[in-house]
């Protein structure tokens, strides 16, 4: 009678038997063991994972995730056990899960959650490693939703626009030509050491006069080459709303030490 073997937990089964009812995995016309016996010593070709310094929420997320892409695994108390030919695409999982694992958002703040059911793995990859390069506090509940502080809305939905739609992103402002061929780095140094003062005192003289000079050529930049459109977009936003506050004094002193010291926090990435 013709045989098949599951190259994964070397079980044997029927012709008529497509997958591994175990391993869900489809089955083989060859035994594994045919061409290397020492597949025998080590049958299961299994890779555990031991998670028990991980929160139950994260372990819950992970699940959620292994289910999602149809992963056979086992829980043996909080160790994950899952066959050795997953093991490259469980540890993308894992890794997206530890993305997450940010110091939690203010209890007491106003949040936005956005339901992410419809994206992919990527792009919802490509979206946390938007919000840490921008330094967008958020977290992602037991759903696989995202969580975010209220007063960051407005920038989370330009960052979702722009992973979702990436063909109709467009720059709010228009391009200044006459900064072609300017040094970004330097520009966005320079901006990093004013938000630097500034976020220690709002009226620093030397702060407000180097952010306000460096200010207009970084927002009539078009997208310099190495930024994400949406990374760019985020960083002349901040750039405009921080200079309209200082020159109009529609900012309060905290206000503006405040948008300094967040505005920093992203520059530190480029500088």
């Amino acid at each position: 009678m013709t045989t098949k073997w599951c190259q994964n937990c070397g079980s044997e089964y029927i012709a008529s038997v497509e997958r591994c009812p175990d391993c869900d995995l489809p089955l083989v016309a060859k035994d594994p063991e045919a061409d290397d016996p020492e597949v025998a010593g080590d049958r299961a070709g299994q890779v555990e994972y031991e998670l028990h310094e991980w929160a139950v929420e994260s372990r819950v997320m992970l699940e959620q995730l292994l289910e999602g892409a149809g992963i056979p695994r086992a829980w043996e108390g909080t160790d994950l056990v899952v066959p050795a030919v997953c093991e490259a695409q469980v540890d993308e999982l894992i890794e997206q899960v530890q993305v997450t694992t940010l110091p939690s958002l203010d209890a007491d703040a106003p949040k936005v959650v956005y339901d992410l059911t419809d994206w992919s793995e990527q792009d919802v990859t490509r979206l946390a490693e938007a919000l840490d390069t921008l330094v967008v506090p958020y977290e992602f509940d037991i759903e696989g939703n995202l969580v975010v502080l209220e007063v960051d809305e407005q920038r989370v939905e330009d960052l979702l626009d722009s992973i979702e739609y990436p063909d109709a992103l467009k720059p709010d402002v228009d391009v200044d030509d006459s900064y072609d061929g300017v040094d970004v780095i330097e520009l966005l140094g320079d901006l990093f050491v004013a938000t630097d003062r500034l976020q220690h005192h709002a009226r620093d003289h030397e702060g407000v006069l180097a952010f306000v000079n460096a200010a207009p050529a970084v927002v009539g930049l078009d997208v310099p080459f190495g930024f994400a459109p949406a990374a760019w977009k985020d960083i002349t936003g901040q750039v405009e709303r921080l200079r309209d506050g200082l020159e109009s004094d529609t900012m309060s002193d905290e206000e503006i030490e405040q948008h300094a010291a967040e505005l920093r926090g992203v520059l530190r990435n480029y500088v």
